[in-house]
């Protein structure tokens, strides 16, 4: 089973059960939206890719999820949620290169960004959430930085090192931790889904003077 078969099996089978016979996942989707939404992460051990399914699934199974590495069409779509970990202080190359490639139409169909950064709440994570959406070309009503994971045995040697090296400056343990939960991404979906589902259907102000 390839990586993006998987990644859309869990999104419909963690929200949804079974799934109706020859139907791909995200194509089943429990409250069809009238546009187009999909959510790109960048993600280089996994802690953006699954805040990107949780997202998914708060927005009800409405998106389709894409790795950055998949290049889609970012025309094809009418709401973008981009996303990604935070990386020596940027993201992922493979999302920046397809933000630059896709600028002039992220920026009117950027809806929201997110990272998953170990600094999550601090000045300095709002910094990359900053960034990422001028990134976009776009100022986006959503906006959120989740905390991080390590798991070292999934490091590369190098980054391995960087990170064993800035936790001795510091004077900290360099250790496994995971502070992101499925909860907290999976309430920022939701959150987008009501909202933008209240402008959708809230109806338009009468002048007082007709």
């Amino acid at each position: 089973m390839s990586r993006r078969r998987f990644v859309q099996t869990a999104v419909a089978a963690a929200g949804l059960g079974l799934l109706p016979a020859g139907a791909f996942a995200l194509q089943y989707t429990p409250r069809p939206s009238p546009e187009k939404w999909a959510i790109l992460y960048g993600s280089r051990y996994g802690s953006a890719r699954d805040a990107a399914v949780w997202i998914a699934e708060g927005l009800g199974g409405i998106a389709h999820v894409f790795d950055a590495k998949e290049k889609p069409d970012a025309a094809g779509f009418d709401h973008w949620i981009i996303g990604g970990g935070i990386y020596y202080g940027g993201v992922d190359q493979a999302l920046t290169e397809w933000i630059a490639a896709h600028r002039e139409t992220l920026a009117s169909r950027t809806r929201a960004v997110f990272v998953v950064a170990g600094s999550a709440g601090t000045p300095g994570a709002e910094e990359y959430v900053a960034h990422l959406a001028e990134a976009c070309g776009s100022t986006p009503r959503w906006k959120v930085a989740f905390p991080g994971r390590v798991t070292r045995r999934l490091l590369s040697p190098a980054d391995d090192q960087t990170l064993e090296g800035f936790y001795r400056s510091t004077h900290q343990p360099y250790e496994d931790y995971d502070r992101l939960t499925r909860k907290m991404a999976f309430e920022f979906g939701d959150l987008i889904h009501r909202e933008s589902t209240t402008a959708v259907a809230a109806p338009p102000p009468t002048s007082a003077h007709p």
